[in-house]
């Protein structure tokens, strides 16, 4: 008990490090993100930028003649050996919140693109964020209400337009991680997104993606808005593709090749604005709280992927909070191919700690939104120093 106690506590100093570099750090990439691309398109609260009813946004139109008829107006091959959709939702069917959005913009500036455009896979496949010469370790699918206020929608597109791997699609349809039926494998999301207004990204990899989806493993991961990723996520990830669901018959001998597998982060980082119960002493910057969750699949980075050719529906689904508890505990689906029950794997290392999540009033719902005192004392309860 004393041992489990050291451990304890050695691993609680961690996280309070990790934590305070992981909220510095982002801080230090929204500066970066600032300084270096997008100039003058911080956001502006000033009553009259937001309300200048002759704005007209400058979309991009010749991706949008693209859209709907041009599935077969393909140029190269896929050439990345693995197609990875990041899924990200953005003020769906709340396109006339203004006010909210202008926050969620803020959080996903400070939490959510950073964190993206700064994953170490880039460097390691020697392939720029910014670089549209060669398929991408990453496609990053930002859906949100096609009748979003156009000036919220010019400022996201002003943050993402330098990344040609990013897009912003206007669809309240969605497909991948969830109960949902449908992803990138069995053409439904590729059909929807290409089907849609696309204002940004190189639309080419799209179709190149779609028509390449059966020859290549397909991994598909989700990620709200509001919140962030370890920047070491899809290397470990993608690593654990490679090795375990893209492999050749020699190498099987010693680990079948898996049809399919999940992935969820079990460590991971809560943050939350101050309090209004807080003195007027308090740090401005919030608070964080790790939370070690082993049983249970957070939203952010839970990611499901399938080796080249493996069907679509093959794929058991169950909301996330649902789907430990399914594939690892009831061991009811173990048709993955793995003789011992390897079709869930927690993240708990490289990196220990996988994911940030903002919680303010903004966000989807409240959980975990401390509105008084009493509120810290319940999450501190349910944390991992307990």
């Amino acid at each position: 008990m004393k041992t489990d106690h050291l451990f304890d506590e050695r691993l609680s100093r961690y996280f309070c490090i990790v934590g305070i570099l992981f909220v510095l750090n982002a801080i230090r990439m929204q500066n970066t993100l600032v300084a270096d691309q997008w100039g003058s398109s911080e956001i502006s609260t000033n009553d009259d930028n937001w309300s200048n009813k002759n704005y007209k946004i400058d979309v991009e139109k010749e991706n949008g003649k693209m859209m709907g008829h041009a599935f077969d107006d393909v140029d190269g091959n896929w050439s990345y050996p693995i197609i990875h959709v990041l899924h990200t939702r953005f003020m769906q069917q709340q396109s006339d919140l203004v006010e909210l959005a202008k926050a969620r913009l803020v959080l996903f500036r400070t939490f959510c693109l950073g964190s993206i455009v700064h994953q170490t896979i880039w460097e390691e496949t020697n392939i720029k964020a910014t670089s549209d010469s060669s398929s991408p370790p990453i496609l990053w699918l930002i859906k949100t209400d096609p009748n979003l206020d156009p000036h919220i929608l010019k400022e996201l597109l002003d943050m993402v337009r330098p990344y040609p791997f990013i897009y912003v699609i206007a669809t309240n349809t969605n497909y991948g991680i969830g109960s949902e039926t449908g992803g990138w494998r069995d053409g439904k999301e590729g059909r929807e997104v290409l089907s849609s207004s696309i204002y940004t990204g190189n639309v080419m990899w799209l179709k190149q993606a779609y028509h390449a989806r059966e020859k290549h493993a397909v991994a598909e991961t989700r990620l709200d808005a509001d919140d962030g990723l370890h920047i070491q996520f899809f290397s470990t990830i993608q690593q654990d593709i490679s090795a375990r669901l893209v492999i050749s018959q020699d190498q099987q001998i010693h680990h079948p090749r898996l049809k399919w597998r999940y992935w969820c982060v079990e460590n991971h980082l809560a943050w939350t604005p101050s309090p209004p119960f807080a003195t007027t002493n308090a740090t401005s910057y919030g608070m964080v709280l790790p939370w070690h969750q082993p049983y249970e699949c957070i939203t952010p980075g839970i990611t499901v992927a399938l080796s080249a050719g493996e069907r679509q529906d093959s794929v058991p689904r169950f909301m996330h909070h649902k789907l430990f508890k399914q594939i690892m505990m009831f061991k009811n689906h173990t048709g993955c191919g793995s003789k011992s029950n390897s079709c869930l794997k927690m993240i708990n290392q490289d990196p220990l700690v996988g994911a940030i999540r903002s919680r303010t009033p903004t966000s989807a719902g409240m959980k975990n939104v401390a509105r008084k005192e009493e509120d810290v004392q319940q999450m501190a309860k349910k944390s991992y120093f307990v």
